[in-house]
């Protein structure tokens, strides 16, 4: 992963503004980092053919750091690489338990769950 700054496609670099986000595929969540969330699940969509949405984003100062930590939080329940098999809620009570842990307060204004009802998508 470069570090000097330059944005390669929606991928998550240093000295850039970066977002912690939660995906939904299926039954599975995908928790990433993206400098851009939208244009991440985009490209991730095109090589997977189950519909994927951008359930959850948020910007955090050290988005890396963070997922690092709500990824050890959710162990048990990992599957392979950045995937869950886990509900959304239990994402959001980790990441609210973190938060408590943490002294900085994430930037929410991003974050949206487009289309997401308690696990089904809509439309």
């Amino acid at each position: 992963m470069p570090t000097n700054g330059i944005i390669c496609g929606a991928v998550a670099v240093a000295n850039k503004r970066n977002y912690v986000y939660v995906a939904c595929a299926t039954d599975y969540h995908k928790i990433g980092v993206s400098c851009m969330p939208d244009a991440r699940i985009y490209e991730m969509q095109i090589g997977n053919p189950e519909l994927m949405s951008l359930v959850l984003s948020f910007e955090i100062e050290d988005a890396f750091h963070f997922e690092r930590r709500l990824h050890d939080r959710l162990a048990e329940y990992h599957v392979r690489g950045e995937w869950f098999r886990v509900g959304l809620n239990v994402i959001e009570d980790a990441i609210a338990d973190l938060h408590k842990e943490s002294s900085e307060t994430p930037d929410y204004k991003l974050g949206y769950r487009a289309g997401y009802i308690a696990g089904q998508r809509n439309g």
